[in-house]
């Protein structure tokens, strides 16, 4: 599913999780589920005006950015504890005695 233009991506998404039921309903196919343009296309979309999608964009790009920068870096942290984890449990990695006194 492309946006056209008309409507942002993001609020496609969220139409789209909010109608998943429907559109599942839609779904037809023996080995997979698929829906086809041609079913797809009769689904109805509440279009807002353009004010609505221009704050609704202004609120929730920020928040994906966000959750983007936050998944690399959960995947980053992720794998270095894969990385570490092992070579510290095996004693192949020693971590440094803190001698120092903590107040």
């Amino acid at each position: 599913m492309l946006p056209s233009g008309a409507l942002p991506p993001l609020y496609l998404l969220f139409w789209c999780k909010q109608n998943m039921d429907v559109i599942k309903n839609h779904a037809n196919g023996s080995t997979f589920m698929e829906i086809s343009k041609k079913v797809f296309r009769p689904l109805a979309v509440v279009i807002p005006k353009d004010q609505i999608i221009k704050e609704f964009i202004e609120i929730v790009d920020p928040l994906f950015v966000r959750i983007t920068e936050n998944n690399k870096k959960a995947q980053t942290l992720a794998t270095l504890r894969d990385t570490l984890l092992p070579r510290l449990i095996s004693g192949q990695l020693r971590l440094p005695d803190d001698n120092t006194s903590h107040e």
